[in-house]
């Protein structure tokens, strides 16, 4: 356990059957708020105020050994763990990230030997607006390639890069507002939040953060009021940015593409995975990209297109120097099964390996026609 106040690490030795402690001693000399030990249970580390601390760990008494104490311009640039108050740990040990209120979040490779750790980098709270400002508390998702950080503004949803760890802005969910003095996960799915004397439960998603997508159109056939399920047509057309991503490092063929249409209260109507391989002519479907190299195409002459989709064009819309792609999405005889309450929708498009859009029309965006079969969304 730590000592906020009195800047300690406190051992105990746990009975298995009763629950009793009994005190080993005390270690560390400046004030500790969060503590983690290593999936190995051999290193510990704990965070406070401006510093990292790392223990090496007797796994026969527990008793700790401090072994690399990290401060503000020690081992690591100033402010970069300034208010130093949580930590998360990769399930294999090679990541350690810590959250610093004053500073944002910092990563560091670790030597799963001898638990040292290497500065990587800081995602700093004026990266993205300050929205990790005020950081509190950090959680992995359960696949490691998200991380939230529970702000006073917020929950900042960063993407983590699986390569080296490092950490882009997806979106900032404004729930929680006021700061939760903790957070812990189970089961993955659910995280819990104290607040004082209350706990609030909150549903983790499991799609790759977003930015906000850019222009875009969508229109929907033989839905809300008609009354086969199963004959609705989907047309979108948009341009999107592709984060990290260049145009000519796209390849759907390997890679895949997705898409959801979700309604104002979350329902996802449609959840649509087209999967990767090369379009091989009548009665297959896959990818083609064009001999310019400038557009990809998803054909389907199955018969049974994957959820109605039939096409789909990756355009490269690069431009002054901006990496963007314009995508056209056509479905036929699918289920898109979005109804009056359900608007306005929002269009999220994923691009692996790193290109995920969402936009969210405004709620005089969607329309639905006279005989309130068919919704056209423009922003």
């Amino acid at each position: 356990m730590t000592g906020p106040s009195d800047g300690a690490v406190v051992s105990f030795v746990r009975d298995p059957v009763t629950g009793e402690l009994t005190y080993i001693g005390v270690n560390g000399t400046s004030a500790g708020s969060r503590v983690l030990l290593s999936p190995d249970g051999l290193f510990l580390y704990s965070v406070g105020a401006n510093h990292v601390s790392v223990f090496a760990r007797d796994p026969g008494t527990g008793v700790l050994t401090s072994i690399q104490p990290i401060s503000d311009g020690n081992q690591v640039p100033d402010d970069t763990i300034d208010g130093a108050v949580d930590l998360a740990l990769t399930a294999d040990g090679s990541q350690l990230y810590v959250a610093a209120s004053l500073s944002g979040v910092s990563v560091f490779d670790r030597d799963a030997g001898t638990g040292l750790l290497t500065f990587v980098g800081l995602f700093a709270a004026g990266d993205s607006e300050d929205v990790v400002d005020n950081v509190r508390n950090i959680v992995l998702r359960d696949d490691e390639a998200v991380l939230f950080a529970y702000t006073d503004d917020g929950i900042a949803i960063l993407g983590r890069n699986p390569s080296d760890g490092t950490l882009t802005f997806g979106e900032l969910d404004p729930a929680l507002t006021t700061g939760g003095s903790d957070v812990i996960t189970v089961d993955g799915t659910h995280h819990y939040v104290t607040f004082g004397n209350a706990v609030a439960t909150l549903e983790v998603g499991g799609g790759l953060p977003c930015r906000p997508g850019g222009a875009a159109k969508l229109t929907l056939k033989r839905v809300n009021l008609d009354p086969d399920p199963t004959n609705d047509d989907v047309s979108t057309k948009g341009v999107y940015l592709l984060d990290d991503d260049t145009f000519a490092g796209l390849d759907p063929s390997t890679q895949g593409f997705h898409f959801t249409i979700e309604g104002i209260g979350g329902d996802v109507r449609a959840d649509v995975t087209l999967p990767g391989g090369v379009y091989g002519g009548s009665g297959t479907s896959g990818w083609l990209l064009s001999g310019s190299g400038k557009r990809w195409a998803y054909i389907d002459r199955t018969g049974s297109p994957v959820d109605g989709i039939v096409r789909v064009k990756i355009v490269n819309a690069t431009k002054n120097g901006v990496n963007q792609a314009k995508i056209v999405i056509k479905g036929r005889s699918g289920s898109y099964p979005v109804v009056a309450g359900d608007l306005p929708v929002a269009l999220r498009i994923d691009l692996p390996p790193t290109t995920c859009n969402r936009t969210q029309f405004g709620l005089e965006a969607c329309v639905l026609n006279a005989s309130q079969t068919t919704v056209k969304c423009k922003q």
